[in-house]
Parts: structure tokens; C-alpha cells; sequence
């Protein structure tokens, strides 16, 4: 199922991951299916049903669940020279994505 963005979003930052996405700078960015989004809950690095306990530190946890989405949803791709916080901001939108009620459209 494709991914589908409206012309403008009335976000800055959305629109710039799709800028990017376009100029192929960034993969496109996808839902993970349901296979992928129960491999994901039973690394324990999932969000939305985590793995915690009283030795869970929350930011560690963000950035293990960042690092299994770019490693295991978009492998081929080089992520190495992409800035940290946009890295973050599109496995947020992958997630985003598989959990949200929203579609959008490509331009």
C-alpha cells in the first residue's frame, strides 16, 4: 500500500521529509506491516507497547527503537551521514505511520 501525501501539509517538517524523500535523500517512508510491527513489539523496543521495568531509561529506549526501525524497515539505505535528529524525526514518522489513522498522499 502506497504512502500518500497532500500538497502541503501545514507542517514544516513533514513537508521537509518529503522534500528530502523526492530529492533522494531519504527513503520513502512506509508503515512497517504487521509482520514487521510484531517483530518490532517483541524486540521490546516498541513505543507503543514497551518493555519497561524500574532500570528503563526512556531516552535509551527511543533511540533503540530509532535504531531497530532504520536497521530493520529501511536496511539498504545509508543512513550514516544523515544527522542524528532526522534520523529521529522520520523512525518517529514510520511509527507514526503504522500506528496513526492518517494516509497521505505522494506528491
Amino acid at each position: 500500500m502506497a504512502v500518500k501525501k497532500a500538497k502541503s501539509s501545514g507542517n514544516p517538517v513533514r513537508d521537509e521529509l518529503f522534500r528530502l524523500m523526492k530529492e533522494g535523500k531519504l527513503p520513502q517512508v512506509r508503515a512497517l506491516t504487521r509482520k514487521e510491527r510484531k517483530e518490532l513489539t517483541e524486540s521490546g523496543y516498541d513505543l507503543y507497547q514497551p518493555k519497561v521495568d524500574e532500570n528503563t531509561i526512556i531516552p535509551a529506549l527511543e533511540m533503540k527503537c530509532t535504531d531497530w526501525i532504520i536497521d530493520h524497515i529501511y536496511p539498504d539505505f545509508n543512513w550514516d551521514d544523515v544527522p542524528s535528529n532526522v534520523v529521529n524525526i522520520f523512525a518517529g514518522f514510520t511509527l507514526g505511520l503504522t500506528y496513526g489513522n492518517e494516509l497521505i498522499e505522494k506528491n
